[in-house]
C-alpha cells in the first residue's frame, strides 16, 4: 500500500489547480480567492485579466503572479511556489526525482541477493520513514524561502521512492509454490491499488500538500513494527546453503499454512510508460468528475485488471499470452484517445479506463513472468533491472507530456502505441514459464553437481 500512496502524492500534492492572474495591488490589494466577491470585483477581472491566456493580463503582459482555485485540490504545493506558465516544467522535476530514486533498486536488487530480502526490506523501510519524516519537520517547523522548501521537498521524493516494494514483491512469490506464484504476486499489486484509494482520501481529507505528506510518514511509521515478523526467502536461504535457518523458516511457513513437511528490460518501460500515461491523466481527464473519485475508479478498475489477470496466466494462456493480449489491448486504447477526446469526453473516460484496466493486466502479468525467466542467484538483479527500466519510462512519460504540450500531445498517443506493437513482438521470442518451478532444474541440477564435485 505504501507504494502506491506514495506514487500517487503528485498527482493531488502537487497537482495544477485552475488559477488566473492575480490583480494589481492598487486595483484589488491582497486579492486571495480566486472566485469574485463581487459584481466590482468580476468586472475588474474581465477588465485587466486576458479571457484567452491564464498568464497574461489584458493588455499581454506576463503574470508573475496567480490566484488559485482551493475548491477541488486544497492547498498545493503548486500553489505556494507558483508552478504554473513558464514555471510548469518544474512541477515534473518532482515526478522525475520520485522515479530516479526507484531506480535505486539497481542496488538494493543485487544487494537483496547477498545480504537476504527481509534485512534488505527491513533497512528500506526504516529508512523510508526515518529520511522523509525528518524533512518534513525541518519544512513544518522551521522558516525557509519556497526554494529551499522546493529543493527538501525534492530530497523528500526521491527518498520516499526508495521502498521495498519490489523486494516485497519477490518475496511473496518466493514464500508460494510455482502453482501459486501469480496469486502471491498479485496480492501485493492488489495492495497497491488500496494505496492509490488511500492517497486520493489522505488528500481530500488534508487538502493541503504538507498535511498529506504527513499522513503518508504516518502510515509508514504505524508498519515499522511489523518488519520484525518479515520472513526470510526460503529460496535466498537454499541457495546460500543456510540449512538450518532453511528448515526453521519452512516449519513456520507449514505451521501457518497448516500443512504437514510431506507436503527481461523492454516490458518493463513499454508497461510503466503506458500505465503512467494513463494513471496520471485520469485525474485531469474529465473535468466534471473529481479528480479524487477518478483516482478512486481507476484503482478499482485496477485492480479488476490485476484480478483478471491471475487469472488468465494460469490457464492455457499462461503468462506469455495474457503479457502479449493485454499489451495489445492497451495500444489499441491510447491509439484511439486521440480521436475522440475533444467530441466524445464521456466515451474517451470509459476507453481510458478500460485502458487503466488492461495495463494494469499487462503489468501484473509482467511482474509475475519476467522472475520466473531467471535462476534465484540473480533473481534480485534481474528483478532490480527489471524495475529500473521500467522506471525509465516512468520518468520519461510526465515530462514528454509537459515539454510538447497540449499542442502536440497527441503525438505522444501514436508513439506510445508503436513502441507497444514492438514489445509484443519481443515477447513472442521469449519463452512460457506456466507450471515451470520457480527454482528451475538446471539450477538444482548445476547445484547437486558442484556439491558433489566438492564431496569428491
Amino acid at each position: 500500500m505504501g507504494g502506491g500512496m506514495h506514487a500517487y502524492y503528485y498527482i493531488f500534492g502537487v497537482a495544477e489547480p485552475t488559477f488566473r492572474c492575480r490583480l494589481p495591488l492598487n486595483i484589488w490589494p491582497d486579492e486571495d480567492k480566486y472566485q469574485f466577491i463581487n459584481n466590482t470585483h468580476q468586472l475588474l477581472i474581465e477588465t485587466w485579466i486576458s479571457s484567452t491566456s491564464k498568464c497574461d493580463t489584458i493588455n499581454g503582459s506576463k503574470c508573475t503572479d496567480f490566484v488559485y482555485d482551493r475548491s477541488v485540490f486544497g492547498r498545493t504545493f503548486t500553489e505556494d511556489a507558483n508552478f504554473v506558465c513558464t514555471n510548469a516544467v518544474k512541477r515534473t522535476w518532482l515526478a522525475t526525482v520520485f522515479q530516479i530514486g526507484a531506480c535505486s533498486t539497481l542496488i538494493n536488487g543485487p544487494l537483496s541477493d547477498k545480504i537476504g530480502r527481509r534485512k534488505m526490506i527491513q533497512l528500506l523501510t526504516t529508512t523510508l520513514f526515518i529520511i522523509p519524516a525528518t524533512i518534513l519537520v525541518f519544512i513544518q517547523f522551521i522558516h525557509m524561502t519556497i526554494n529551499v522548501k522546493f529543493g527538501l521537498l525534492l530530497v523528500n521524493q526521491f527518498v520516499s521512492s526508495i521502498s521495498a516494494y519490489g523486494l516485497v514483491f519477490l518475496l511473496l512469490m518466493e514464500l508460494t509454490s510455482s502453482s501459486h506464484t501469480s496469486f502471491a504476486g498479485n496480492l501485493a499489486l492488489i495492495a497497491y491499488t488500496f494505496g492509490e484509494i488511500v492517497a486520493a482520501l489522505f488528500a481530500y481529507g488534508a487538502r493541503n500538500w504538507l498535511n498529506h505528506k504527513w499522513f503518508n510518514s504516518g502510515y509508514i511509521g504505524c508498519m515499522l513494527f511489523y518488519l520484525y515478523f518479515v520472513p526470510e526467502s526460503p529460496y535466498w536461504l537454499f541457495n546460500k546453503k543456510k540449512y538450518a535457518q532453511l528448515e526453521v523458516c519452512l516449519r513456520n511457513i507449514a505451521k501457518i499454512n497448516k500443512r504437514e513437511n510431506t507436503e527481461c528490460g523492454l516490458i518493463a518501460f513499454v508497461t510503466m510508460l503506458l500505465y503512467i500515461k494513463i494513471s496520471y491523466g485520469l485525474g485531469a481527464m474529465n473535468k466534471n468528475l473529481s479528480p479524487h473519485w477518478s483516482i478512486v475508479i481507476g484503482a478499482i478498475v485496477e485492480g479488476i485488471g490485476y484480478i483478471s489477470a491471475s487469472f488468465l496466466i494460469t490457464t492455457r494462456l499462461g503468462r506469455k499470452y495474457t503479457l502479449m493480449i493485454f499489451a495489445l489491448f492497451t495500444s489499441l486504447c491510447v491509439l484511439t484517445i486521440p480521436f475522440i477526446k475533444e467530441n466524445y469526453p464521456i466515451v474517451t473516460i470509459v476507453i481510458s479506463q478500460m485502458g487503466k484496466l488492461t495495463i494494469s493486466g499487462a503489468v501484473s502479468a509482467s511482474w509475475v513472468y519476467v522472475p520466473e525467466l531467471f535462476p534465484t542467484s540473480i533473481r534480485g538483479l534481474s528483478n532490480s533491472i527489471f524495475v529500473f527500466t521500467g522506471r525509465l519510462g516512468a520518468i520519461l512519460a510526465p515530462i514528454v507530456d509537459a515539454a510538447l504540450g497540449d499542442k502536440y500531445i497527441k503525438l505522444t498517443f501514436y508513439i506510445y502505441s508503436g513502441i507497444t506493437f514492438i514489445m509484443i513482438g519481443i515477447v513472442t521470442i521469449l519463452p512460457e514459464t506456466r507450471n515451470r518451478s520457480f527454482n528451475d532444474n538446471n539450477e538444482n541440477n548445476n547445484r547437486i553437481a558442484a556439491e558433489q564435485s566438492e564431496v569428491q
